[in-house]
């Protein structure tokens, strides 16, 4: 909030990337895994499950991740 009054310091996690193009994935298995690394700690990280994967503007590029 922009009128807290503690000092916040951040918290910078390093995390692998990936560099494969993802734009034609439609299905979250076949997404890289250090992408789906990143998507799980997001989850941890805000304790809410992702359900919806964007991987263009079109909106038939969208992936629809499996509940656990």
């Amino acid at each position: 909030p922009y009128n807290i009054d503690t000092r916040i310091e951040p918290v910078f996690i390093e995390m692998d990337g990936w560099h494969e193009n993802i734009c034609d994935i439609r299905n979250y298995d076949d997404l890289p895994e250090t992408m789906k690394n990143y998507i799980k700690f997001i989850e941890k990280e805000t304790g809410i499950a992702i359900t919806l994967i964007s991987v263009g503007p079109d909106r038939d590029e969208t992936i629809f991740k499996p509940s656990l």
